[in-house]
């Protein structure tokens, strides 16, 4: 069963199981941006939350690259812990050398809220991969963990960030990460936000350069169940790749 199968089979078993003709609450999705938020969902209810990125190398010879779709798929398990399950999908990457396209693993993880507050929240929020992609560095244990928290300014601003710790293999060397975020949102009308967030990435093991973007986004409540995104990325020094991206989530029931 390839990965796209598999996301499949696991989305529509569990909306096999999930009791419909329940009180709506309102969306609040994790994408976009690099942080996820703190929010999980409630029991009975889906998120099914659905993307695609544009990438463009800053070096010649840096491939650029289209990602989709990007799919996030949480379930609340108990009133304060999600299950979710990540997939980046197809990637095309394209150079003078021509495109190769691959698939990515699945990732399975989950979130639980440690605080929840009026005016701060905090959360954990853990994953580890599947090998279900047939990308060069797939099919290696890769876990993540990361403290997720926001807090809240005014009732228009609110600041947030993540502290993330990632092992992963590139080019057949595993890189231990720190990647820690901070930001700021915006709530403009009830249906409308717009944020800001600077992100870094470093490795803890290997001599490699530091990685630094700056990301914005604005994001759009049709109703309580449906929001639509846009976002964009820039390198800050030049070394990982500028992106835009779009996308949607929907709750269920």
């Amino acid at each position: 069963m390839n990965a796209q199968l598999l996301v499949q089979a696991i989305l529509y078993s569990l909306l096999i199981l999930i009791p419909f003709g329940l009180q709506a609450e309102p969306i609040q999705p994790d994408r976009p941006g690099f942080s996820t938020g703190t929010y999980t969902v409630a029991p009975g209810k889906i998120n099914v939350e659905v993307g695609f990125q544009s990438s463009y190398g800053d070096h010649a010879g840096d491939p650029d690259s289209f990602t989709a779709p990007l799919i996030n798929v949480r379930t609340g398990l108990t009133p304060s812990t999600e299950l979710n399950l990540l997939l980046d999908g197809w990637t095309r990457e394209q150079s003078s050398g021509g495109s190769v396209t691959s698939t990515s693993d699945l990732l399975v993880g989950a979130k639980h809220r440690l605080l929840n507050r009026d005016k701060y929240n905090l959360s954990l929020l853990g994953f580890v991969s599947l090998p279900t992609g047939n990308a060069p560095d797939s099919g290696h244990f890769t876990p993540f963990l990361g403290l997720l928290w926001d807090y809240e300014v005014s009732k228009e601003i609110s600041v947030f960030g993540t502290f993330q710790f990632i092992s992963f293999v590139e080019g057949g060397q595993r890189s231990n990460n720190f990647q820690p975020a901070v930001g700021l949102s915006f709530s403009h009308t009830d249906k409308l936000s717009t944020y800001v967030e600077y992100y870094r990435d470093m490795s803890l093991n290997i001599d490699s350069a530091d990685s630094d973007m700056f990301d914005a986004g604005i994001a759009y409540l049709l109703n309580d169940n449906m929001q639509l995104d846009f976002n964009f990325g820039i390198s800050i020094d030049r070394i990982s790749s500028d992106f835009i991206g779009a996308g949607f989530a929907i709750q269920f029931p």
